[in-house]
């Protein structure tokens, strides 16, 4: 997913969208899925590597 910020629309990040930061990749139903969607990023540690995950804000 890519993800736009709200304090700076120029600016966008890559990543996935899960239930919870250490959830795996196919935990969300695409369906839920809507461009515009509110979302909060989550930082986890993959290989080494800290990425950021994506996770859907209620509403």
């Amino acid at each position: 997913m890519v993800v736009e910020l709200a304090e700076a629309p120029r600016i966008r990040l890559v990543g996935n969208v899960v239930t919870a930061p250490d959830a795996p990749l196919d935990s969300v139903d695409p369906a839920r899925l809507r461009i515009g969607a509110a979302v909060k990023v989550a930082f986890t540690e993959v290989d080494g590597f800290t990425v950021p995950r994506w996770l859907l804000e209620r509403g």
